[in-house]
């Protein structure tokens, strides 16, 4: 019995570890060899909250891809297109 009780409460503690050490790896910052991070390009356009409710919605009912873009894409202001377009050009030429 006392064998059995000092197995259980190493294979806990075992368990408890392992447990931090996938949290902290979850936590970590990105290495240097992983892909970077797509901004969120469209926090900084001063969407009205029309259009964030309407996109939000967007994002729910249409499967990723060109169309659910093109839904989006017509939401946005002739100012709005052109920022985003100027922020995602600015992004791409950061990455090379």
């Amino acid at each position: 019995m006392k064998t059995f009780s000092l197995i259980y409460w190493r294979a806990i503690v075992l368990s408890f570890f392992a447990l931090g050490l996938n949290l902290k790896a979850q936590n970590a910052e990105p290495s240097a060899g992983t892909a970077p991070q797509h901004p969120h390009f469209f926090e900084q356009l001063g969407l009205s909250d029309a259009q964030k409710i309407q996109i939000k919605q967007i994002r729910q009912s249409t499967p990723k891809g060109k169309e659910r873009r093109q839904e989006i894409l017509a939401l946005l202001t002739p100012e709005q297109k052109a920022q985003l377009k100027q922020d995602i050009e600015q992004w791409k030429a950061q990455q090379q």
